[in-house]
């Protein structure tokens, strides 16, 4: 598997890893089971896509047991653990506090990537920052990283931080949805902050497995406005040409839409229900797009989200 570093450190991450939302179960529809997540987490991680990300509100804690379960008897080293702490948590005594209880729920004595999972207007960002150095500090957790970060919150994070750096932002980043690349990712790069792009098929929108006559009925899809008939007939022609490319490499739809981050350095992080789902994931790392391909699904399409 390809890798890149995150952030300043030392540590290589895989260019795919797996996200573990659904694995908290919540809203994600009933086609799936605990069994089918704990086996796609250590399909993926035998793989090569060893980095598992999940955060405690994934099913209320969920997410992070079924992580357990899946590397339970594995080599702690043969896997990296990213999860998140909720905003409610972000008072110093409850950012500690959160931490002890994933770590309890993962199974692990360390946690490599902690993050912010959302902004908070309540919780001065001192203070959570402040708890944050304090865990690393402690060994509890290696890195510090957050999730759903702009531009000048990410400022206001570098100018708190005194012992440790900001080596990660997550950020919602698919072909239909590149509202970071005008400010964010551009001030991610120049502070070497790595790029963890979740969403990264729009939810399975750019799979081609859905169409106007044809939508998802999951509670977590039907209310998301991307899954308008509207959006979806507007990204019929981008469909069409990530359907030929799939064709042109021996691939699937899903595998284009991440390799198209991924050449624009971001790392990849798509949830998965089932294995087969991960080894379709994965066949990203071997496409390499041309420039040509790039232009076509650069293509900018006005989306209705109102």
């Amino acid at each position: 598997m390809k890798t890149l570093t995150l952030g300043k450190t030392k540590l290589k991450v895989p260019v795919i890893g797996f996200g573990a939302w659904q694995a908290g179960g919540m809203g994600w529809g009933k086609d799936f089971t605990d069994n089918d997540i704990v086996e796609a987490i250590r399909y993926s991680i035998k793989n090569g896509a060893n980095y598992i990300d999940t955060a405690e509100v994934y099913g209320m804690g969920h997410s992070e047991e079924l992580v357990k379960k899946a590397t339970e008897g594995m080599d702690r080293k043969d896997y990296i653990i990213a999860t998140k702490v909720a905003p409610p948590h972000f008072r110093y005594g409850d950012v500690i506090k959160a931490c002890e209880a994933s770590l309890k729920r993962l199974g692990t004595d360390y946690i490599d990537l902690y993050q912010l999972h959302w902004p908070d207007n309540y919780v001065p960002l001192k203070e959570t920052v402040s708890a944050m150095e304090k865990l690393a500090d402690e060994g509890m957790v290696k890195y510090i990283g957050v999730c759903n970060y702009p531009a000048p919150l990410l400022k206001e994070i570098l100018n708190y931080l005194k012992n440790h750096d900001l080596v990660s932002n997550q950020m919602r980043y698919n072909i239909l949805q590149r509202e970071v690349e005008e400010e964010t990712y551009p001030f991610m790069k120049e502070n070497k902050i790595t790029m963890i792009a979740y969403s990264p098929i729009a939810k399975g929108l750019l799979t081609g497995k859905y169409s106007e006559n044809h939508l998802p009925s999951d509670e977590i899809r039907s209310s998301d406005p991307l899954f308008r008939k509207e959006n979806v007939k507007a990204i019929s022609q981008l469909l069409k040409d990530m359907g030929e490319m799939a064709d042109k490499y021996r691939t699937d739809m899903a595998s284009i839409a991440l390799a198209y981050l991924i050449k624009n350095g971001a790392m990849v992080i798509p949830g998965a229900k089932n294995s087969k789902q991960v080894e379709s994931n994965l066949k990203a790392e071997k496409i390499e797009l041309t420039s040509s391909d790039m232009e076509k699904l650069d293509r900018k399409i006005e989306l209705n989200y109102f």
